[in-house]
């Protein structure tokens, strides 16, 4: 074998090894990289905080739940521009609510619970002056109600606790039109 074989061996012997050493360290990362990413933390299935906020592509709360000073549960909803549309909760009495608001945040339907029995439901109109009212008293009367735009009962009707029904009427400046039974 001449020197110049020799020096060709030789080369291709020092390619190879540098090959093999590329190869090696490549391996060496992967495989660190494969204890690393096996050693990661569980994935936690439970997120815990005192208050959450849910955000659109633009940054704007669209959603937040949170826990009130006085213990109440709230879940607002907002509309694209941030503006409050939807709350629904639990009072800080443990009775459920749920109210939902026009554009400008007036309220144009709520249902709301409470001790003994009392259900609430209501429709409004007029920026909350007027609309109606149903609802089931503590007391275990039931009465459905039509506010004027003024926000005064114009009509009213009510099943007593003892189960003896009730009409009134009254017009726009609340001056009573029908008492039915009379009073």
């Amino acid at each position: 074998m001449t020197i110049d074989e020799l020096s060709a061996r030789l080369e291709r012997v020092e390619g190879q090894n540098q090959r093999l050493r590329a190869g090696g360290v490549a391996l060496a990362v992967l495989l660190a990289a494969g204890v690393a990413m096996g050693q990661a933390a569980p994935a936690q299935k439970v997120v815990r905080a005192e208050r959450w906020e849910v955000v659109d592509g633009e940054g704007t709360v669209r959603a937040k739940c949170y826990v009130t000073s006085e213990g109440a549960l709230s879940l607002e909803l907002s509309d694209k521009s941030g503006k409050r549309r939807g709350m629904f909760g639990v009072n800080n009495d443990g009775f459920p609510f749920m109210v939902f608001q026009d554009p400008e945040g007036q309220p144009v339907a709520a249902l709301h619970t409470g001790a003994g029995g009392l259900t609430a439901f209501g429709l409004t109109a007029d920026g909350g002056k007027g609309g109606v009212l149903l609802g089931n008293s503590s007391d275990g009367s039931r009465e459905m109600v039509f506010m004027g735009s003024g926000g005064k009962p114009q009509i009213k009707f009510t099943v007593g606790a003892d189960g003896n029904p009730e009409i009134g009427m009254w017009d726009k400046d609340g001056a009573a039109l029908l008492r039915v039974p009379p009073k």
